[in-house]
């Protein structure tokens, strides 16, 4: 069982362990423990309270065999993310040999230690650099043989080579002994002060330049330090450090084997941190680069920034390339363009031109600002293992392209507005206030489908299919008289004799051959009335249209017919009654 805090706390080492072995160390009296300090971050944000911590040394970065015992800090107090342990591997653990600390955590006993990735190479600390480089002269109290080395320097062109089986402790006070021959010692105790001329040198080298400074041992400065006008030399301060040149350029103490090309007022403070040139640029953190550009900074372990002006790579293998005021500040992050803000784990951002800020807004996210639009010169496909869904801006909601579910919507691709569903199959409303609609894409059948406030959009309104298109509810034609124009009289009666004239015969579609129809053919109806698009297509409107003016004439027709029967009738009607008062006046006589 993986603690609740696997994969999402993050160790950040401010101070690691020296290489040099332990018999140095407590030659000067440090001891074989040493501090480490460290950052707990959990979903982004730093943690607080109490925590048990493990310990345990590699000889590689990944895999690789175990050195020195398991150490646990139970219990360890958390502020703001912060804490301090002493951790001690004991005697004979650290002799030469490149170490990773792994470590792990758990809340104050409960469940297994999480580890974390990746493990954390330990580098030279402060004291262990100063036992490295220290005379002899500052050694005191007694010396055993198990303690000397096989070879000791006395100046740069003697050595004494301590061969034989030599026992017991050096005693005296050894004032003024240089080129001591070992097969000459006897037992007994050397004092320090007599091992005071073996002082190593420091091998600084200072090729030009003005008022320039190595003090770092092995420290080296090509030149530089005035650029014509102003003097300002440049100072390294760290072991194995480098300065090719240029004006003010810092390497501090804290900076073994860094390195500055030139350039002005850079510093490179960290392990092994590179900066190529520039003005005001800072390497801080251990393995850190930049590049060049101006007041740009490297903070964060393994982090880069190739140049540009103000950007910002603050955490583990953080990547800036170059542009104006970017900043990549999470774990693997990358930020290019124009404020550019990857502010999350893995999130990858760039900006274009705009000078307002453009963040990520979650871990291992794409994230682009392109006013100008995006192309794309070839396919584009998601991820088809698992699902996804494209979202889309809509004004006060959301639109979504997403993937489908057998149980729900059926196979297919949909496209919903203020509605979608997760990977889990679950709905989900955008805006409350509104109501939802969604067009299927499926095997053989689009699908047009609403929803209420608050509804699934699941009411299916037209249904396209191969056997034809169906319509649920009322199907409206625009018929706005503002919607209209070039208006013109029609013939009623003469729209009647062109129905008349149209031929109207029973067929089928030839793709749904089964479905038997009434109708004219387009050419026939566009060849008589000249409406439509074209001649193969009738638009319903259109066929309404001409039914209802048929009809119209056909009342017409039938009107004038009927008031012609109407006289008719008037007519025999006087004539009835001429005949009936004849018959009757016969009747009379």
């Amino acid at each position: 069982m993986k603690s609740p805090l696997h994969n999402s706390l993050i160790v950040l080492a401010l101070l690691a362990l020296s290489t040099v072995n332990s018999e140095i160390s407590t030659a000067l009296a440090q001891g074989t423990a040493f501090t480490y300090q460290g950052q707990l971050v959990a979903n982004g944000a730093p943690t607080d309270g109490s925590y048990d911590l493990q310990f345990i040394l590699y000889n590689a970065s990944v895999g690789g065999s175990q050195a020195g015992p398991i150490l646990t800090n139970s219990a360890t107090a958390v502020s703001n993310g912060l804490f301090t342990v002493t951790l001690d591997f004991g005697e004979g653990t650290f002799t030469g040999t490149n170490y990773w600390l792994d470590i792990a955590v758990r809340t104050n006993g409960v469940g297994t230690f999480a580890e974390l990735s990746p493990r954390q190479p330990l580098t030279p600390a402060p004291y262990a650099v100063f036992a490295a480089g220290t005379a002899a002269a500052g050694l005191s109290g007694s010396l055993s043989l198990a303690q000397l080395p096989s070879a000791v320097i006395t100046n740069n062109e003697t050595k004494v080579n301590l061969t034989g089986n030599l026992s017991g402790t050096f005693s005296g006070n050894g004032n003024g002994l240089t080129n001591l021959n070992a097969s000459r010692l006897a037992s007994g105790v050397v004092p320090t002060n007599v091992l005071s001329g073996f002082q190593p040198p420091n091998y600084n080298t200072v090729s030009g330049g003005f008022s320039n400074s190595a003090a770092g041992f092995g420290a080296f400065i090509g030149g530089g330090g005035f650029d014509g006008t102003n003097y300002d030399g440049n100072s390294a301060q760290a072991a194995s450090s480098t300065i090719s040149g240029g004006l003010g350029n810092l390497i501090p103490s804290t900076g073994p084997y860094a390195f500055i090309g030139g350039g002005a007022s850079n510093a490179a403070g960290g392990y092994c941190d590179f900066v190529g040139g520039g003005l005001q640029n800072t390497a801080s953190g251990a393995f850190t680069t930049v590049g060049g550009g101006l007041q740009n900074a490297a903070s964060g372990q393994w982090a880069t920034v190739g140049g540009g002006i103000g950007n910002t790579a603050s955490y583990y293998y953080a990547t800036v390339p170059g542009g104006f005021g970017n900043t990549a500040s999470g774990i693997n992050s990358f930020a290019a363009g124009n404020e550019a803000q990857a502010i999350y784990d893995g999130s990858f951002v760039w900006a274009d031109f705009q000078f307002t800020p453009f963040a990520s807004t979650a871990a291992n996210q794409f994230a682009v600002r392109a006013s100008g639009g995006v192309l794309l010169a070839a396919d584009v496909q998601l991820d088809t293992s698992t699902y996804h869904n494209l979202s889309l801006s809509g004004g006060n909601s959301i639109g979504y392209l997403y993937g489908s579910y057998h149980s729900i919507l059926g196979d297919g691709i949909h496209l919903g507005y203020n509605y979608y569903y997760d990977a889990a199959g679950a709905g989900h409303v955008i805006n409350t206030g509104g109501g939802t609609s969604r067009i299927t894409a499926e095997y053989g059948e689009i699908v047009l489908a609403v929803g209420g406030v608050n509804v699934s959009p699941n009411a299916v309104r037209v249904d396209a299919t191969t056997s034809g298109v169906t319509v649920y509810g009322t199907f409206n034609n625009s018929s706005d008289r503002n919607a209209k124009q070039s208006f013109s009289p029609v013939s009623a009666s003469q729209i009647l004799e062109k129905v008349a004239q149209l031929p109207i015969s029973e067929w089928s579609y030839k793709e749904d051959a089964a479905t038997r129809h009434i109708g004219p053919m387009g050419q026939d109806f566009y060849s008589i009335f000249n409406l439509g698009t074209d001649e193969k297509h009738i638009a319903p409107i259109d066929e309404g249209g001409v039914a209802l003016a048929a009809i119209q004439g056909l009342n017409q027709k039938l009107q004038k017919e009927l008031e012609g029967v109407r006289a008719e009738n008037a007519e025999l009607k006087q004539r009835l009654e001429v005949l009936e008062k004849i018959v009757l006046s016969q009747k009379s006589y």
